[in-house]
């Protein structure tokens, strides 16, 4: 068995029968083979499992209980032998065969790496892009970064540390903050890497993630009124947009 990729693939599964086969089928149709491609399932009671199972000789499988997705995310980095991992949600896919192609040739060591990321509908259907250009200030105002944009390299993750399992919805913001302390100046590779679905665990509890942010801030070092002088324009923002819908 091979000890070393340029890649992991990790996706966290939980009774997605609905999703996961086309999240599965992104990845083996890429146009690069230099990848291991792991499957952490939180126990799932659906058909999740029968349906990765048809891929088995093409990726690894691990189904336990875990904690939260936080947790399920740091048993695949645990487990990886790749150099840079890519955390690919099971309801999320691949823009076209050639991503992990194109993204290997422009990954830089010492950066936080991301990429444009495509946002669709329940169907696919692309509804807008996520072309965010860095500056100080934005990361303190919302999660820019999400991780199905970014490409973190194992020497990273060992630096900063894993996921933070005491935040189960924005995990993946804490860690962004905690590699921009770590002095990882973001680089954006302008293309899209991923199609990321609405209806995900996220946009299903927009009120836990807006309290984690607040901790998050908080944790990363940001006074606590300030946090919530934050929080308190977060709301009404987000109140404002489910009026105007």
């Amino acid at each position: 068995m091979k000890d070393n990729f340029f890649f992991s693939i990790i996706t966290i599964t939980l009774n997605s029968e609905k999703t996961i086969r086309k999240t599965i089928e992104s990845v083996l149709q890429q146009d690069f083979d230099d990848y291991e491609y792991i499957i952490i399932d939180g126990k799932s009671s659906d058909k999740t499992l029968s349906i990765v199972k048809n891929f088995e000789n093409k990726l690894l499988l691990f189904s336990e209980k875990d904690r939260n997705i936080a947790d399920a995310m740091n048993k695949g980095i645990v487990r990886s032998r790749g150099k840079w991992i890519h955390i690919l949600n099971s309801d999320d896919i691949y823009v076209n065969k050639d991503c992990l192609k194109n993204a290997k040739k422009c990954l830089i060591e010492n950066k936080l790496n991301y990429f444009q990321m495509y946002f669709a509908d329940v169907n696919y259907k692309i509804r807008s892009i996520n072309n965010w250009n860095y500056n100080f200030l934005m990361p303190y105002l919302r999660a820019c970064i999400p991780h199905p944009s970014m490409i973190v390299s194992k020497d990273q993750y060992n630096k900063v540390g894993l996921y933070d399992v005491n935040f189960s919805l924005a995990a993946d913001h804490d860690l962004t903050l905690r590699l921009l302390k770590s002095n990882y100046l973001p680089v954006k590779h302008n293309f899209p890497l991923t199609i990321k679905r609405d209806g995900g665990v996220s946009h299903q509890n927009p009120s836990k993630v807006i309290y984690e942010f607040r901790l998050i801030l908080i944790k990363n070092g940001i006074p606590k009124y300030i946090a919530l002088i934050i929080i308190f324009f977060k709301i009404l923002l987000f109140n404002f947009k489910k009026l105007i819908k």
